[in-house]
């Protein structure tokens, strides 16, 4: 791959190109020639590292143009024209969004083919809060897609609104789908002594006729002075 980047740039050589000609090659070219590879496996540090230096000496000093200083830092060169950077693609946050496709498709599309092999093999992802559980026998891949997630999670949580649909597959606790809060950050003491603290939406309930009715459950009876913030959390819904 690096030496396919080497090889592509060696045919600029004899042109003649502006700052502004370079973003466009590194953007249209440099970065899509690595995609199939970065879109499979985390890359190692050291392959980030070389693929950022090729970019980073052909936007200051093109090919084989003598040696120049770079004028401002990299990663405000990657920052979008609008924060005033130059909109190249941080070549490792790109990396990240491209495997993280791979479990996004997995939780939208849980029927589909490959996702339940791999449902089968490492279990259903119901959402981004249990992708710390990995198996220590699972696959390089696989082990490179979650440790993409645990970088990037917090950042996902954020930005992912949550349709509960029939309550499936969003966690009650753990998940953030009231208000943008995790009802375990706002009722820590009461998630303590939750029945399943890992259980689902559609578990704390039942429906009665066409009305639902809250019902959550608990390892024991909570005590009187506790009563209050058990009908503080069943007024939040």
């Amino acid at each position: 791959m690096l030496d396919g980047l080497r090889k592509h740039l060696s045919s600029w050589k004899h042109r003649h190109l502006s700052i502004g000609g370079r973003v466009t090659l590194i953007n249209s070219v440099l970065n899509v020639m690595p995609i199939h590879f970065l879109s499979f496996f985390k890359a190692p540090n050291s392959v980030i590292k070389e693929i950022v230096t090729i970019q980073r000496a052909f936007l200051w000093r093109g090919v084989n143009d003598g040696s120049k200083i770079p004028l401002v830092k990299w990663e405000m060169v990657c920052k979008s024209k609008v924060e005033g950077g130059l909109g190249i693609k941080d070549v490792r946050l790109f990396n990240w969004a491209l495997i993280g496709k791979w479990v996004w498709r997995c939780m939208l599309s849980p029927g589909m083919l490959w996702a339940k092999v791999l449902h089968g093999r490492y279990g259903r992802i119901e959402s981004f809060s249990n992708c710390s559980n990995v198996d220590r026998r699972a696959s390089w891949w696989w082990k490179d897609i979650m440790y993409v997630l645990q970088q990037g999670k917090f950042l996902l949580d954020e930005k992912i609104d949550r349709c509960i649909g029939d309550g499936t597959r969003t966690r009650f606790w753990e998940d953030k789908w009231i208000g943008g809060l995790r009802l375990l950050d706002v009722f820590l003491y009461l998630y303590s002594f939750a029945f399943d603290p890992l259980s689902m939406v559609a578990q704390n309930g039942t429906w009665e006729g066409s009305t639902w009715v809250w019902k959550v459950k608990w390892r024991r009876e909570p005590f009187v002075h506790e009563v209050s913030s058990v009908n503080t959390l069943l007024d939040m819904f």
